[in-house]
């Protein structure tokens, strides 16, 4: 079977429209025409109804998804393992949010290389609509990442809690701290909606930035605070002579791990996930 034709019904099943999956997948509409049709030939039954105003899945087309979605995933981790260089027995690939990569992430990648040392590990920094979408294409095993949502074939699990603590080169207590010296950082919109509830006051303020690395900068370099994820408070504590600002609210942000459930329990993925379950245990 040619992969492109599952790609195609893949497509199709999410745009319910053979021009808007051609344009996506840039080839034309008769191209996805064809490639369906030599896909229902080989399956042997219609999959789309098609009309005036899309395509609708057959109740074969909704019964042949988890099994597209599955071959596809296989056909990704045959080309990821065939490529593996010389020693290596498996790949794992695995995207966090960016604010998780600097902690977090480096200790399951120094964990997987001391205690996996044949299994390569790929890992990216992306946001989780993103992650979510790469997950469902099988184009990576693991996301770590804010904001799940249901979706076909994939397995969500709470990871653990993050914990902002809100941290600063000037003010020491919550009621010296003002509009013009608090920066804030839009970690999640979790975070923004709970920063709304307890901090009203500090929702409108001079610095704003979407990077954690940008506020550590500016505040080392001009003074002020911010809230940073409890390992990075610490750091900046121990490190750089920051104080935690008395009487600050602990703002708390669930952390979900995503996987495919035909995927979960295979050997390189299911290591994967004890190593960042071991990981978060420890910062539970």
């Amino acid at each position: 079977m040619n992969i492109n034709y599952l790609e195609t019904f893949l497509d199709v099943m999410e745009t319910r429209n053979f021009n808007r999956s051609a344009e996506r997948i840039n080839v034309t509409q008769s191209t996805v025409s064809a490639r369906i049709r030599a896909l229902e030939e080989a399956v042997r039954s219609p999959l789309f109804h098609r009309g005036r105003f899309g395509a609708e899945p057959t109740a074969a087309g909704f019964k042949f998804l988890p099994h597209a979605t599955r071959l596809r995933q296989i056909w990704n981790q045959a080309r990821q393992e065939l490529a593996l260089p010389e020693g290596l027995a498996a790949s794992v690939r695995l995207a966090t949010q960016p604010s998780l990569r600097d902690a977090f992430v480096r200790d399951w990648l120094a964990a997987m290389r001391d205690n996996h040392p044949n299994i390569a590990v790929y890992i990216e920094a992306d946001y989780s609509p993103s992650v979510l979408q790469q997950l469902s294409d099988g184009t990576l095993d693991i996301g770590v990442i804010y904001i799940p949502r249901a979706l076909p074939g994939l397995l969500v699990e709470n990871l653990f809690t993050e914990r902002y603590l809100m941290i600063g080169a000037g003010p020491a207590a919550l009621s010296d701290v003002t509009a013009d010296d608090y920066v804030f950082i839009d970690w999640s919109p979790h975070f923004k909606n709970r920063h709304l509830e307890l901090l009203p006051h500090l929702q409108a303020t001079a610095v704003s930035v979407g990077l954690g690395s940008m506020a550590v900068d500016h505040i080392l370099e001009r003074g002020g605070c911010g809230y940073f994820p409890q390992r990075t408070a610490q750091m900046l504590v121990e490190r750089h002579g920051c104080r935690i600002i008395e009487e600050a609210p602990v703002i708390e942000q669930p952390v979900y791990v995503v996987v495919g459930d035909q995927i979960r329990e295979t050997g390189p993925v299911r290591t994967a996930l004890d190593e960042l379950y071991r990981i978060a245990e420890r910062l539970g």
